[in-house]
């Protein structure tokens, strides 16, 4: 409420105004609607008070949906140490090329070696091209500390383990050398 207070507050103060003229040549100068008006600040008060409740309102149904029961959580993933062969990684990969900059659904494999895989990359909504997908082997490189390549010829998904929380892999997606503006994020599928 204090927000929604100030925000009226705002809306009401008189600031010392500077006149704002306006002429065309040869015409007497004249004097325009100052911007920022009170009822302008109001309107603008009014949307951001709006968007408060609607927000309080959200968290408040997230709420009730988190006391409805264990079953719909999310079930709580273990901290990864390394990849090994049997692991199944499911979610987004997003890329100004091989995804025209739209989030594709991701799915990594692990095996038959803890070096070798397969991937697998669609588009969720078939916007392109009926459903475009590409699928292949990727090699698998542990390296130092938590990070983790998965690459083939062309594509690379550069990731760190537990990178966006446990049980994880997140990181820069690279194609055909262009190494900005790709994102993955993955998470290891429960046995």
């Amino acid at each position: 409420m204090a927000l929604l207070a100030e925000a009226f507050a705002l809306g009401g103060v008189q600031h010392g105004a500077l006149p704002r003229l306006a002429s065309k040549p040869g015409q007497a100068a004249h004097e325009l609607p100052e911007r920022g008006s009170p009822t302008t600040l109001a309107a603008v008060a009014t949307a951001v008070a709006a968007g408060v409740v609607a927000k309080r309102r959200s968290a408040k149904t997230r709420a009730a949906v988190a006391m409805r029961g264990e079953e719909e959580s999310a079930p709580l993933r273990e901290k990864m140490e390394k990849v090994q062969a049997g692991d199944r990684f499911v979610g987004w990969v997003k890329h100004p090329v091989l995804t025209t900059r739209q989030k594709f659904d991701l799915v990594v494999e692990v095996g038959p070696g803890d070096d070798k895989g397969a991937w697998k990359i669609t588009d969720p909504n078939k916007r392109l091209q009926a459903g475009k997908s590409y699928e292949g082997p990727c090699k698998v490189i542990a390296e130092e500390g938590d990070s983790i390549i998965f690459r083939d010829e062309d594509t690379v998904l550069n990731g760190t383990l537990n990178g966006a929380g446990p049980g994880t892999i997140s990181g820069r997606a690279m194609q055909g050398g262009l190494k900005w503006g790709g994102f993955f994020e993955v998470a290891r599928e429960a046995d």
